[in-house]
């Protein structure tokens, strides 16, 4: 009877568990049933009423210079206290992220007559949405209890021209000395719905010499055509590249001090310009230049075995006569093998130029850091050396996800064997007190 008796203990247990579990939604159930969207508006546009959906949501103005933030008013009906709860809003279908604005907890009081509260949301709208795909705006309000979740088509009207200024790359850095070259590259991006032609990128920058007088360096470049993103076709046609390199070369006269360099980009037929800011500053002393400045975009890259990777080399020749240069790289032998892309590169006076040392890993190569170094000729003779790295990932990082995946499963596959190990453990000792009892009542005296 003891073995008997504990299995009913047992099994009341579970059934006290299993009613106080399954009564957890219906309270749950109870109080989404009792909350609503009264009213959802966007932009002053109401799209949601009386908890049905009854319009369409619209941005209708993004702009190039500023963040932009879809305002959302939110309206909710409840005819039971809730506690602690939050609304949040997000945007579906956009490939680069999920786009998110979520209220400070809040409670809802209805003094048992029911109650109306409002909340407003300031969505962050990126600036690359696109006209031509679908998105969804999603409510949600909840709490650690209930959810109660609206989905609303959201449609984004497109802007004719819009420009974006996406990246600035400046070589060798943001702080030089009096008389060094700046190389200044930058990626622009069409997010408008028209073609954009002859889109001019200007780098400048306003010094002041040793005697007070203002130093305008500049230098200015030309992107013949940008389309739109749902017209790119391969190479030919495309949304988005970056400038041929823009030369500012220093002054050696040029006053140390902190300055502006402006970068700007002129569209739409020279009626719209963008630009962005950055710190520069120029240091006392001043640095004997030689007429070739030879920079690396990048010093190290990882370097995948079996693949291969760019290392992008700019030339600026800063003298009166075209110049050609050739690449060597060594330090190389034991570990990958290179190539150069184009192996001669010739230079315009005034202007700089930019080839590729291509760089594939050996299969067999140890992990860790590689050094190699190239060396740039004119006529035979090295005018600079630059020392690059490539770094080669160990094979166990390579492993480790998978490593991870089967530890995962083992623990899975380890915690169904306890399991099974107690259901089988529960039925020996069942079966085994039902035999007992059989026994006991065939014995005869």
């Amino acid at each position: 009877m003891g073995v008997r008796n504990k299995m009913r203990k047992l099994l009341s247990l579970m059934l006290v568990f299993l009613v106080v579990f399954s009564a957890l939604p219906m309270v749950a159930k109870a109080q989404t049933s009792s909350l609503s969207f009264d009213e959802i508006e966007v932009e002053g546009t109401t799209v949601v009423l009386n908890n049905d959906v009854v319009d369409v949501a619209v941005v209708k103005d993004l702009t190039e210079n500023s963040e932009t933030f879809l305002p959302i008013r939110v309206r909710l009906k409840s005819t039971q206290n809730i506690e602690d709860l939050k609304v949040s809003a997000w945007i579906g279908g956009y490939e680069l992220g999920v786009p998110r604005d979520t209220s400070e907890p809040f409670d809802i009081t209805t003094y048992g007559t029911g109650a109306v509260k409002s909340v407003v949301l300031k969505l962050p709208l990126p600036k690359d949405l696109e006209s031509s795909k679908v998105y969804k705006l999603n409510v949600e309000a909840f709490n650690n209890d209930m959810s109660l979740k609206k989905e609303i088509k959201l449609n984004v009207e497109g802007k004719r021209h819009l420009v974006d200024l996406f990246d600035v790359i400046v070589n060798p850095s943001l702080s030089v000395d009096a008389g060094t070259p700046v190389i200044v590259k930058a990626r622009v991006e069409n997010l408008g719905d028209r073609t954009e032609d002859d889109v001019k990128v200007t780098a400048r920058v306003n010094l002041v010499d040793n005697s007070g007088n203002t130093v305008i360096v500049s230098d200015s470049d030309f992107i013949d055509e940008l389309v739109p993103r749902s017209e790119e076709k391969g190479e030919d046609q495309v949304s988005s590249t970056s400038t041929d390199d823009l030369l500012l070369v220093i002054p050696k006269t040029a006053r140390s001090g902190n300055y502006k360099l402006m970068v700007e980009v002129n569209f739409n037929r020279g009626t719209e310009t963008i630009n962005s800011e950055y710190d520069l500053t120029i240091n006392g002393k001043t640095t004997a230049v030689s007429d070739v400045l030879v920079t690396a975009s990048a010093t190290s890259k990882d370097v995948p075995r079996g693949s291969q990777v760019s290392f992008p080399i700019q030339v600026a020749n800063l003298g009166k006569e075209s110049r050609t240069f050739s690449l060597e790289i060594t330090g190389v032998k034991d570990w990958a093998t290179t190539s150069v892309e184009p192996a001669l590169l010739t230079v315009a006076p005034g202007s700089t130029a930019e080839t590729f040392v291509m760089v594939s890993a050996n299969e067999g190569v140890a992990a860790g850091a590689h050094l190699f170094t190239v060396k740039v000729s004119e006529n035979g003779a090295v005018v600079k050396e630059l020392n690059l790295q490539g770094q080669i990932a160990s094979l166990q990082d390579t492993t480790a996800g998978f490593k991870e995946g089967l530890e995962l499963a083992f623990l899975i596959l380890l915690a169904v064997l306890v399991i099974l190990g107690i259901v089988v453990a529960i039925r020996k000792a069942t079966m085994s007190g039902d035999n007992t009892e059989e026994v006991k009542g065939e014995t005869y005296y």
